[in-house]
C-alpha cells in the first residue's frame, strides 16, 4: 500500500502532465489559428455544407412537386347498372 506522501507525488506528476498535455494543446490551436490556410479551408468546408443543404432542400422540394404533378391518379367509379327504362302510367 503506497504511503500518502508517494500518492500525493503521484497525483501531482499526473497533474503536471495533464498540464503539459493542455499548454501543447493550446499551442497547436493557436499555431492553426495561424493558420490562413486552414481557416479559409474552414470556411470553404462552411460553405460547401450550406450548399449541401441547399440542393437537398431545392432537390425534395423539385421531386414532391414533380411527384404531385406526374402521378395523378385516375379514380374511376364503377356503379351498378341501372334500368332506365321510363315507365309510364300504370304497371
Amino acid at each position: 500500500m503506497a504511503s500518502c506522501p508517494e500518492k500525493l507525488l503521484e497525483e501531482f506528476e499526473a497533474f503536471e502532465q495533464d498540464l503539459e498535455v493542455e499548454t501543447i494543446l493550446k499551442k497547436v490551436k493557436v499555431e492553426l489559428l495561424l493558420d490562413e490556410g486552414v481557416s479559409e479551408f474552414g470556411e470553404r468546408l462552411k460553405e460547401r455544407e450550406q450548399l449541401k443543404q441547399a440542393a437537398q432542400t431545392t432537390r425534395a422540394a423539385y421531386n414532391n412537386c414533380r411527384s404531385l404533378t406526374t402521378n395523378r391518379s385516375v379514380t374511376t367509379i364503377v356503379l351498378p347498372p341501372t334500368d332506365l327504362r321510363v315507365v309510364r302510367g300504370g304497371s
